[in-house]
């Protein structure tokens, strides 16, 4: 997910069950990423770009290393993955309209590729991320418009065909719902199964996890592979080399240098009879994973690492870096391949490849015991217009005077503060590679609010809003706690989100005060799980009450219009169908608000 930072992606943070999914700044159709993603804040990528595509390498050595984009495929259409077959034969996967699909690929030459326009799939269904081995292709399948969990894997031997009659993989003790899995790597003959997924076992957001097939044919339950590899953000698209020396893939945990990055991590001699004889000591296993660096990673993402079949000396990963002339930001199939003579770079060669010639310059002529730290990369910020309309979230009416508030992320003072027209429209101009978010209220209304970035690439962008006129705000409590909310606010699926408890409560007194006269009442209630005697529960979700309440009276709502009671474990929501115990039991500790007019 990674996920998969492609610019002017949306965040929506009211209690809204979001059917698609982020990744970094990615907002991508299934089966490509799972429907949450874990907030998380990776370390910075510090070290100097590799010289290796530079013209001093090529002087040095006699040979060099290009990063381009794969001609022939080409476009203005997502392309998130290639991968090859046990016979170097080369399959895309492709958005195409609303859904995602497998096309075969001609190989004209390594960094050259066309497709006849076939599609192994047909369009009732997200089909993507294929991998192979032993003759098996492996691959993600999900239905259109799918909800949380419907993500699967599935195999076939015939795929040069058709896949609409593979088979599904099973996993023991793994349910049908609930869980998100997609990206497969296949290894070891066959045997060996990795994935993404937001299994139990995960750290935080999505892990690559393993499974290994048993003597019945069903393979193993998945298990989380390490701390060597996983992070509490989010790991995708596991590639594993066709000698099994190591194994790639995409991570936004670690150093990253911006968003989803490409890393590395060298596997343990005999990995595959370690693993299929038993062991488990997955920090042996699998070494401490490593950044591949610039100028493969950039300040976008990288995804879906991938090497030729039957050469390893060319890497290929998706990117969804600037292509010049493109009017909108996607991802391409990018390549890594070796030359023995050096040519300028194309007008879509990698953006970091001149810095990375320009740092090497600089440095021949200082002393090799002096290392000096990256230079600070120069963004330039343009200015764009970001515009739409506000409609009524039940009738569809245009809503005229509402009141638009631009801040950047993180919060800060209000950069401007506007109303829509007659027209419900309303016109904003933003930076450029800036983090902003928008709200827009009214009165007799709850807020609707969206976060985004815009690519230099980007042109005029148009943002609805829609507010509701009824509904309640949450803030949610670790077990006990009353004093000390979750620091990030949860979604109606207990998913966490990127806005704090203090900034969704400082929204929620805006709203409040467009008219605190007009209004009768807010209701706040305190809930708890169901650990605990119900004495102590009512307690607890009085002082979870009042702790709000207090909040509330420090952003200048009136005391008198807040009333506030407890519901302890009395009020509980319904636990959804195979729904983790921990998630159903944070999603019930919360306080509920909500207003109510004159």
């Amino acid at each position: 997910m990674g996920i998969f930072y492609l610019k002017f992606a949306i965040f929506i943070f009211l209690s809204i069950t979001v059917s698609s999914c982020m990744i970094h700044h990615t907002k991508l159709i299934v089966p490509d990423c799972p429907i949450d993603t874990a907030f998380c804040t990776p370390e910075p990528y510090l070290s100097i770009a590799s010289d290796d595509t530079t013209k001093a390498y090529f002087d040095r050595n006699g040979y060099c290393y290009r990063i381009e984009t794969v001609k022939g495929i080409l476009s203005e259409s997502d392309e998130f993955a290639i991968s090859f077959d046990n016979s170097g034969n080369a399959f895309l996967t492709r958005a195409i309209a609303d859904n995602h699909t497998i096309l075969p690929l001609k190989r004209n030459a390594l960094n050259n590729f066309q497709t006849n326009g076939k599609q192994l799939s047909d369009n009732n269904a997200n089909y993507g991320f294929a991998d192979f081995d032993n003759n098996i292709m492996v691959f993600a399948k999900s239905p259109l418009g799918m909800d949380f969990g419907e993500s699967r894997i599935y195999s076939s031997s015939d795929y040069n065909s058709s896949l609409n009659s593979a088979d599904i993989i099973q996993f023991d003790a793994l349910p049908l719902d609930g869980y998100w899995i997609s990206q497969p790597c296949i290894a070891c003959s066959g045997d060996v199964i990795l994935f993404a997924s937001n299994h139990d076992t995960s750290y935080g957001g999505t892990d690559i996890v393993m499974s290994v097939k048993m003597p019945n044919g069903k393979f193993s339950a998945p298990v989380n592979i390490g701390r060597n590899i996983n992070t509490d953000c989010d790991e995708l698209t596991p590639f594993i080399d066709p000698k099994g020396n190591f194994i790639l893939f995409s991570s936004n945990g670690r150093d990253n240098v911006g968003g989803y990055d490409l890393f590395k991590s060298d596997l343990a001699p005999d990995f595959c009879s370690q693993i299929k004889s038993g062991n488990r000591n997955f920090d042996a296993l699998f070494g401490q994973a490593v950044n591949l660096g610039k100028p493969i990673n950039t300040i976008h993402d990288e995804i879906a690492p991938m090497i030729y079949s039957h050469k390893d000396s060319a890497l290929y990963y998706s990117s969804n870096q600037n292509v010049k002339d493109f009017k909108k930001q996607v991802f391409n199939i990018w390549v890594k391949f070796k030359v023995n003579d050096y040519t300028a770079p194309d007008a879509f060669y990698h953006e970091e490849a001149e810095i990375s010639e320009a740092q090497t310059k600089d440095t021949a002529m200082k002393s090799p015991d002096i290392i000096e730290p990256p230079k600070p990369e120069i963004l330039v910020k343009k200015e764009i217009i970001v515009k739409g309309k506000v409609f009524d979230a039940h009738t569809n009416i245009l809503l005229d005077s509402v009141m638009m508030v631009l801040r950047k992320v993180p919060y800060e003072q209000p950069e401007q503060l506007l109303f829509t027209d007659k027209s419900g429209a309303y016109n904003m101009k933003l930076l450029t590679e800036t983090e902003y978010e928008i709200t827009a209220q009214k009165y007799g209304y709850y807020f609707d609010t969206k976060r985004l970035i815009i690519g230099n690439n980007d042109e005029v962008q148009e943002m609805n809003f829609y507010l509701p006129q009824s509904g309640a705000i949450r803030v949610n409590f670790p077990l006990d706690e009353y004093l000390n909310p979750y620091k990030h606010t949860l979604d109606s699926n207990g998913n966490q989100t990127l806005r704090t408890w203090q900034e969704e409560l400082d929204l929620v007194a805006e709203n409040i005060l467009l008219a605190p006269d007009k209004i009768d009442k807010v209701i706040l209630v305190g809930h708890t799980d169901d650990i605990g005697t119900d004495e102590y529960n009512m307690q607890l979700g009085q002082r979870r009450v009042e702790f709000i309440i207090e909040q509330l009276v420090k952003r200048q709502v009136p005391r008198n219009i807040l009333i506030g009671r407890s519901a302890g474990e009395r009020e509980q929501l319904t636990r959804r169908y195979n729904e983790n115990i921990d998630t159903y039991r944070k999603r019930l500790r919360r306080v509920i608000i909500d207003k109510f007019y004159k």
